[in-house]
């Protein structure tokens, strides 16, 4: 049984080779980075480096590395008495023009656990930072050596 003619085999034969051949993709239809689009803008940004917490009352102040040609960074939070990684949740902050982030809603007395991602131009996400844990507390006596 033959399902289409010779003429229309050759036809849709004639079709894909046009379409590849306007692509310039090979054998991909949306080019090499899978979008048509310029892969610099779905590449993923590197990751921050160097974050750091200082704890407070009631909140934890974090620092982290510049990272070039990022539009943003998030700020992902866990309590450290879960094992869930901080990923996982929905990022507490998208900060755009600073490398410095206050969680003004950290209890005193929890720990955190903190990761920061950098966010590239195209919307795509780096891996996360390296994990930040710090627990806020009232009195500066009570708060544990940090």
């Amino acid at each position: 049984m033959t399902l289409f003619s010779s003429s229309v085999r050759a036809g849709l034969t004639a079709l894909l080779v046009a379409v590849l051949a306007t692509t310039g993709a090979g054998c991909s239809l949306f080019g090499s980075d899978g979008g048509g689009g310029d892969s610099s803008e779905t590449e993923a940004p590197d990751a921050p480096s160097g974050l750091s917490a200082t704890s407070g009352n009631s909140q934890v102040e974090l620092d982290w590395s510049t990272v070039d040609g990022v539009q943003a960074y998030r700020v992902y939070r866990a309590e450290s008495s879960s094992s869930t990684d901080p990923l996982a949740n929905e990022a507490v902050m998208e900060v755009s023009d600073a490398t410095t982030y206050t969680d003004g809603s950290a209890k005193n007395g929890t720990e955190y656990k903190y990761v920061v991602t950098s966010v590239g131009t195209g919307g795509s996400e780096s891996a996360p930072s390296n994990t930040a844990r710090r627990t806020p507390f009232a009195e500066p006596g009570s708060r544990p050596s940090e």
